[in-house]
Order: structure tokens, then C-alpha cells, then sequence
């Protein structure tokens, strides 16, 4: 029983260890996007 609920214990970890490592990629790419897209119009004009 114990094996089990550690088991489950670290795979709940591992999975918000990984809903949190998307977040703060889809933010960083969120945060560039803006940035090209300044750059882009400040080469323009």
C-alpha cells in the first residue's frame, strides 16, 4: 500500500512539475512574439 501511494505521490509531482515547465515555455514564447513583432515595425518606419 505504501509503494502505491508514493508511486502515485511522485507521479503527481512529475505532472506538475510538467504542467509548470509548458506554462513558463508558453509564456517566454508569448513574451517574444510582442517583441518581434515591435521590431519588425520599428525596421519598417
Amino acid at each position: 500500500m505504501d509503494l502505491a501511494l508514493d508511486h502515485q505521490a511522485i507521479a503527481i509531482a512529475v505532472l506538475a512539475l510538467a504542467v509548470f515547465q509548458v506554462e513558463r515555455l508558453a509564456g517566454r514564447q508569448r513574451e517574444q512574439t510582442p517583441q518581434a513583432m515591435v521590431g519588425s515595425v520599428t525596421q519598417a518606419g
